[in-house]
């Protein structure tokens, strides 16, 4: 069930960052400090659609690498599917998402 949940949050339209680094990295630091799943997932979109509009630095980019790599962790045990199946929903879903929320 928390799956199919997170499966949505992928799909749904990006929360916009602050443009600002300090305030973007706060922001995100905030967020992942919650831990849960669900929150991981929305960090997860949310980065990676900022990056779609312009190059992630390098704490940004290692940051979703970090959370994404969490996640994936999780999706392959909870599916019982291997990390690189995990790793290609994920995907999949965001680039989904990308489609049908694209302005």
């Amino acid at each position: 069930e928390e799956l199919e949940q997170c499966r949505r949050i992928l799909k749904s339209k990006p929360v916009p960052l602050p443009k600002d680094h300090h305030r973007r990295r706060s922001e995100i630091s905030e967020r992942v400090k919650q831990g849960s799943f669900r929150v991981m997932c929305e960090v997860v979109r949310d980065l990676s659609a900022y990056g779609w509009n312009r190059a992630l630095n390098d704490v940004d980019a290692t940051l979703l690498a970090k959370v994404r790599t969490s996640i994936c962790r999780e999706w392959s045990a909870a599916a019982k599917i291997s990390m690189e199946q995990a790793n290609h929903e994920v995907e999949t879903l965001l680039q989904a998402g990308r489609r049908s929320h694209q302005s």
